[in-house]
């Protein structure tokens, strides 16, 4: 069940970064710095929501009316799940892929983006295989 969360969140991630770059204005990507800047606490469920906020935030600039609603509809599992792996690897690993993630919606580097969110998503899945075994 995880593990096919973590594989539509992929889809579904990709597909939010590809249209937010194609899409959003400079204003709206520059207002995501403080978005990405709520991620860099100590505190496990505070990153992990504002993990949510953020990418949230991406769905809502992509364009596309229906990404808010999916991620809204996946907040609880999905916050659960940065929390859990906040908690194993650190929130500033979080925090360091999100600003990666950021740097490449400002240069708007749909590539760079789409592999950062499949790394990401990757390595979760690998994550919670281990923990499953």
């Amino acid at each position: 069940e995880i593990v096919s969360l973590l594989q539509v969140r992929d889809v579904l991630e990709n597909l939010c970064v590809k249209l937010t770059i194609e899409v959003a204005t400079e204003e709206q990507l520059k207002a995501l710095a403080p978005l990405v800047e709520a991620i860099n606490v100590k505190d496990s469920q505070v990153a992990a929501e504002a993990m949510f906020t953020f990418h949230h935030e991406l769905a809502v600039i992509s364009g596309n009316m229906l990404l808010p609603l999916m991620y809204y509809s996946f907040k609880p599992q999905s916050v659960f799940l940065w929390e859990e792996s906040c908690r194993r690897i650190g929130v500033e690993e979080h925090y360091e892929q999100k600003r990666q993630l950021y740097q490449a919606l400002l240069n708007r580097d749909k590539r760079e983006a789409e592999f950062i969110v499949s790394a990401s998503v990757d390595y979760a899945i690998k994550q919670m295989s281990l923990l499953m075994q």
